[in-house]
């Protein structure tokens, strides 16, 4: 998207595990340029060129490409920790703590900008600290079809999905929608959403 601020859904994950090498992206202009599709290279195309393939990414392009399909392409993809580790357990590690804390303050400040109609947040950890981020807990992601997965908080739909990781991604994802069988649960999620969109207002 040129226009961020336009997005009225976020598709929301904890943390990404891989960051770019300065030299390899070139200058903060040019880098600032691609986060916002605005120069000769895009967000996606400098993520591509440069940064290590996410096993995660390809489920996200997935459902991304969903929302897509149903007239749903105002979508913006980030975190709810806006700062690169391996692993969670790295943020306990020197300079890892002070990323993650303006990390958290750059999804906050995202949030508050943007203002999304709908959040689509995957896994427990990201749910946990939307939590956070929102002041209220949310529940924890659905372990069968039919669990609770759609909440509103202040003005906002938010649908709490389980992890999209490749390694956990295959033990729900032949789930069937509980409310009409022939369609995935995810296919259902997208749905959803699109009914959430078109009225304006939280399901």
């Amino acid at each position: 998207m040129r226009d961020p601020a336009a997005a009225r859904v976020f598709i929301v994950g904890k943390n990404q595990k891989n960051g770019f090498s300065v030299s390899k992206v070139g200058s903060h202009d040019h880098y600032m340029d691609t986060l916002f599709n605005r120069g000769t290279e895009t967000c996606r195309q400098l993520y591509d060129r440069v940064g290590k393939k996410s096993l995660t990414r390809n489920n996200i392009d997935t459902l991304a490409r969903m929302l897509c399909e149903r007239g749903v392409d105002d979508v913006l993809e980030t975190n709810v920790i806006c700062f690169s580790t391996n692993s969670s357990g790295d943020f306990a590690n020197g300079r890892n703590g002070s990323g993650k804390e303006v990390g958290m303050r750059l999804f906050s400040t995202l949030l508050k900008l943007i203002q999304p109609q709908v959040i689509i947040a995957q896994g427990k950890s990201t749910a946990e600290y939307l939590g956070e981020h929102l002041g209220s807990p949310l529940p924890k992601p659905p372990e069968k079809p039919g669990d609770l997965d759609q909440v509103d908080v202040g003005g906002t739909t938010i649908f709490i999905i389980p992890t999209l990781d490749p390694r956990h991604f295959p033990e729900w994802n032949l789930w069937r929608d509980a409310a009409e069988s022939g369609r995935s649960y995810l296919e259902g999620v997208c749905d959803r959403v699109v009914s959430v969109l078109d009225r304006g207002s939280p399901a």
